[in-house]
C-alpha cells in the first residue's frame, strides 16, 4: 500500500475503495480499508535489550507490542506496523507511523 501511495497509483486505491464501499452497502465511500490496533503478547523484554521494559506493559496487564494494521474488504493485510510498545495508545501509534505522514503529505496536494 505504501508503494501505491508513493507512486500515486490512484487506479488501484480507487478499486480498493470501490470494493470496500460495496461491502458496506455504500455507507462508507472513499475508504480502502479498516485500521485497528492489536496488543500482541510478548515475553518481558530484558534490560540488556531495552532500557524501558516497563513501557512494553499494556493496559490489559501483560507485556505487548502495539501492532497497527490495515485490511481490505477481503481481509487481506495492506499494511502492518509492529514497532510500538504495548503502552502506546492506538491513535498515537498511528500518528507516529510512516503511512500517516505519507497520507498527510498526499492530502496537501
Amino acid at each position: 500500500m505504501i508503494d501505491w501511495l508513493r507512486t500515486e497509483n490512484w487506479l488501484k486505491l480507487h478499486s480498493l475503495a470501490q470494493e470496500f464501499s460495496e461491502k458496506t452497502g455504500g455507507l462508507l465511500c472513499g475508504g480502502f480499508g479498516s485500521l485497528d490496533g492489536l496488543a500482541l503478547r510478548i515475553i518481558c523484554p530484558r534490560m540488556a535489550d531495552v532500557h524501558d521494559g516497563g513501557n512494553y506493559s499494556c493496559r490489559k496487564g501483560f507485556y505487548a507490542l502495539n501492532v497497527q494494521a490495515i485490511c481490505d474488504k477481503k481481509k487481506r493485510f495492506l499494511w502492518v506496523n509492529p514497532s510500538n510498545k504495548g503502552s502506546t495508545h492506538d491513535s498515537t501509534a498511528f500518528t507516529l507511523s510512516k503511512i500517516f505522514m505519507l497520507l498527510c503529505e498526499k492530502a496537501k496536494l
